[in-house]
């Protein structure tokens, strides 16, 4: 039996918010980059109960439904890019032009 590994399941999610972090992702690091630091983030291939739990935040604290889900999708495409908040466990390399990126160790 052959199972899908964190990369595959990403590839493959159609959940409404997992897609639409991967897609925002796609467009800022890339396809495969993208692909890999969510599954280094999140290896169960869904960021749903983050999202979630984000968004529950932002709701007890006033936020409009429409608008939490978007600002948390914001968020967490954000802090995957720059290596920060929930993905900080990505390392900087430097990239081909001699500046630093972020890659999935």
């Amino acid at each position: 039996m052959n199972t899908l590994g964190p990369v595959e399941l990403w590839a493959l999610s159609t959940t409404p918010g997992d897609t639409a972090l991967r897609n925002r992702l796609y467009a800022d690091v890339g396809f495969s980059e993208a692909l890999r630091r969510l599954s280094k983030i999140f290896p169960g291939g869904s960021a749903l109960k983050e999202i979630e739990r984000r968004k529950a935040d932002r709701l007890r604290s006033g936020e409009i439904d429409a608008s939490a889900e978007t600002g948390v999708i914001d968020q967490l495409t954000a802090e995957l890019v720059d290596g920060r908040g929930i993905g900080l466990s990505l390392r900087p390399y430097e990239d081909e032009t001699g500046g630093f990126a972020i890659a999935a160790q």
